[in-house]
């Protein structure tokens, strides 16, 4: 993956996040349409200004969109190994245990 197509794909993550179109986030930063859709497909260079109104507009800070770890897909169904048992006798809990962090941008 190119540089060009890792920022576009970070910018279509974080678009899609805040629940913006592209028509919506060039209608706030002050771009065309196509500015947003070439640069989510990676066939152009954004300059650090228009990149950076671009971001203004969602907002996010550069170090953000750099820094900002995309959440895997999430997991719907379990293996036995997967979970841990909360209870005994009778009736048996299965549940599973996972370490939530939550950061707000």
């Amino acid at each position: 993956m190119t540089v060009n197509e890792k920022i576009g794909a970070r910018l279509r993550f974080i678009r899609q996040r805040n629940r913006l179109s592209q028509r919506e986030l060039a209608k706030r930063a002050g771009v065309v349409n196509s500015t947003i859709s070439l640069i989510k497909s990676g066939q152009t260079n954004p300059s650090v200004g228009a990149l950076k109104r671009i971001l203004d507009a969602i907002p996010i800070s550069l170090a953000d969109l750099f820094s900002l770890k995309e959440q895997g897909r999430e997991q719907i169904f379990f293996k036995n190994k997967d979970l841990t048992e909360m209870g005994k006798g009778v009736v048996s809990y299965l549940q599973i245990i996972r370490l939530v962090v939550q950061c707000k941008l």
